[in-house]
């Protein structure tokens, strides 16, 4: 229960592992959730503020342990936020590369070194004891023992020894073991190289950005061109079976689920395109329904048109025998604007094996 009082704490210091852990997690968790419960608005955003809270909070214990300012808080924080509206808005993918802008303005910090004679429990040092092994006396006592750099400096002015400090030194400056690390530290020589070669700055910002887009092009891609497999699934699922031509220019035929399909010529040379869908409700409202004679208004699943000049009308395998005892019966019927008699067409029905046996007489 500690350990996690202390991920909500704000005051104390975390350092490099703990910091990368913690965000690491809010980041990964988030992105997972925002897969699982893409449909689930509400909570993506309510983890989302959880995620960002705990990056928010580990951000700042990590200030204070690099001894840096607050104001470093808010970018790597309001990017997070910014980010994950956005993909929980959208529900775009493309979004999860900008993600990345996020994660190296967080692991920007790593590059900066900690207080080396702060003692951490996995990682955290502040008012919340998390040593479930020690008591709080001997946490108390612990943190008495700690060395500070200026008891070196106090015994060097002590002694006379002041003398061999260099000049211009101040009294909070690191020991000389501390500077030593820092001079050696890894993180320090990739911050320092990267602010002063402003381009490997611009070069990192250059191939987020190309990332981003190319996630924008790769994902309109997928949208604008499906897989084989798709395409395939798409045909299988509109294969159409035992067509008949009936006398008003039109012609039926059933889906391999049986579902009817109206068929006639346009007026004009068509383009491939979908003209109805009822799943968006997008397209030409006049397809959306078949209305017959006396009065039946059946709706189309699809309507679609082609380059062989022809549109095709989908229908539910549900409404199969409505349709077909409709077009036996009655006398005319209008889809898409257009009005097609049915004068003779229970004579072609009735004469073919399939549809025969699908009509009640």
């Amino acid at each position: 229960m500690t350990l996690l009082k202390s991920l909500f704490c704000q005051k104390g210091n975390d350092n490099r592992s703990r910091y990368l852990v913690i965000n690491v997690a809010s980041y990964v968790s988030f992105a997972i959730a925002s897969i699982l419960f893409s449909n689930v608005s509400f909570l993506l955003v309510f983890l989302l503020l959880i995620s960002v809270a705990l990056s928010a909070l580990t951000t700042l214990r990590r200030l204070n342990d690099a001894l840096l300012k607050e104001k470093w808080l808010f970018t790597p924080v309001i990017s997070f936020l910014v980010v994950g509206l956005l993909i929980i808005i959208t529900k775009l993918n493309l979004f999860y590369w900008l993600l990345l802008l996020s994660t190296i303005l967080s692991f920007f910090l790593l590059t900066y070194t900690g207080n080396n004679n702060t003692p951490y429990t996995y990682g955290y040092n502040g008012p919340i004891n998390i040593d479930n092994n020690n008591s709080k006396e001997s946490y108390q006592q612990r943190r008495a023992n700690r060395v500070e750099p200026t008891i070196i400096h106090n015994e060097l002015l002590s002694t006379g020894a002041h003398q061999e400090i260099p000049a211009g030194a101040s009294s909070t400056q690191k020991s000389e073991n501390t500077i030593y690390n820092d001079k050696q530290d890894i993180g320090e020589k990739i911050r320092i190289t990267a602010l002063e070669n402003k381009r490997v700055l611009s070069i990192v910002i250059i191939i987020v950005f190309l990332i981003a887009i190319l996630g924008l092009v790769y994902s309109q891609g997928k949208q604008e061109f499906p897989s084989n497999k798709e395409t395939t699934k798409e045909q299988k699922n509109t294969t159409r079976l035992h067509a008949v031509s009936l006398p008003d220019n039109f012609s039926i035929m059933l889906s391999t689920y049986n579902g009817v399909i109206i068929s006639w010529n346009g007026d004009a040379k068509l383009v491939a395109a979908q003209v109805w869908d009822q799943t968006s409700a997008q397209g030409d409202s006049s397809c959306q329904n078949i209305t017959f004679n006396n009065g039946d208004d059946l709706r189309t699943l699809s309507v679609k048109s082609e380059d062989t000049g022809k549109f095709y009308a989908n229908f539910s395998p549900i409404d199969t025998k409505t349709i077909l005892n409709n077009i036996a019966f009655r006398g005319k019927f209008t889809l898409c604007g257009y009005s097609f008699s049915l004068k003779g067409s229970q004579a072609v029905l009735g004469k073919h094996a399939i549809y025969s046996e699908l009509i009640e007489y």
